[in-house]
């Protein structure tokens, strides 16, 4: 349902090649992999099968992706050697950037923020995640980067270098979101923002999108 070709953009870095999902994982995909509704009845959120899945947990949104990988190996949709994950961080930073060095992936200007994604700034009277791809996608055709709900990074916390990954080391009491979130204002959402989030933590600012690998890079 959302691993068709024209669903993702092919992303490579030095050591590994990967795909990551162009929008945060949605409301209706959470619900027809997992069959509920974390989001239900809580505050600062609005109900629809287009807007991102939020009040889940990294714990939660490792979860779906191992259910979801159970289920496309299954009906032929995902290869035997291949695997559904959260993305590092260095992965989710290099598909954020597109290959731009510039604060945001269209550049320095904050003021175009507005038209690449929701923050602070034009959330004002709607304080809730807005609905998927509705805004300008970055040169990569990745929709969402910047702001709507901060990302879940499969990494522990520590001091990162750029182009490093962080898995295999750091602090595992505390994990890592990216992005910025509707509740940030611009500093907040650059391509370089880091937010520091106990691994069981939700909210409604917290989402997700899933990465496609072969588990063979993931063992080397």
């Amino acid at each position: 349902f959302m691993m068709n070709d024209r669903d993702w953009v092919a992303s490579v870095l030095p050591v590994r090649h990967f795909q990551l999902g162009i929008t945060q994982v949605t409301q209706g995909q959470w619900r027809q992999v997992m069959g509920t509704e974390p989001w239900k009845g809580r505050e600062s959120v609005e109900s629809g099968r287009d807007y991102p899945t939020s009040y889940v947990s990294m714990i939660d949104a490792t979860e779906f992706c191992q259910k979801l990988m159970l289920l496309d190996w299954k009906n032929g949709k995902l290869k035997a050697d291949e695997e559904y994950r959260i993305p590092t961080e260095a992965e989710w930073e290099y598909s954020c950037r597109a290959g731009t060095e510039t604060a945001f992936s269209f550049g320095e200007n904050e003021s175009k923020l507005g038209q690449y994604g929701w923050f602070a700034g034009n959330t004002l009277g709607e304080k809730y995640p807005h609905k998927v791809g509705l805004k300008k996608p970055n040169p990569w055709g990745l929709h969402d980067m910047h702001g709507s709900v901060l990302e879940w990074c499969s990494d522990s916390y520590h001091t990162l270098a750029v182009g490093e990954d962080s898995t295999d080391h750091g602090n595992d009491s505390y994990s890592v979101a990216r992005g910025g979130c509707w509740r940030f204002y611009s500093i907040g959402c650059r391509s370089a923002a880091r937010s520091l989030i106990s691994p069981s933590d939700f909210g409604c600012d917290l989402g997700f999108r899933v990465a496609r690998s072969s588990l063979w890079t993931r063992l080397t």
